[in-house]
């Protein structure tokens, strides 16, 4: 899947969030797992046409 495509999808996933959050009271809160996703988390949150507050959350492994 090409850079254009994953865009692509990401503004339609934006697109369906916003549309099924529309009537929210508060603004949605997108939780963003560091590192891993911030990237897209970024990249959801300026497709979106609702409110939004982020959060982090930082996960470890102990083997």
């Amino acid at each position: 899947m090409g850079a254009q495509a994953i865009q692509q999808r990401v503004r339609e996933m934006a697109a369906e969030i916003s549309r099924d959050y529309d009537d929210l009271d508060t603004p949605l809160i997108l939780l963003s797992v560091l590192k891993g996703s911030v990237s897209f988390a970024t990249d959801l949150s300026r497709s979106l046409t609702i409110p939004v507050n982020f959060d982090y959350v930082a996960c470890s492994s102990y083997g």
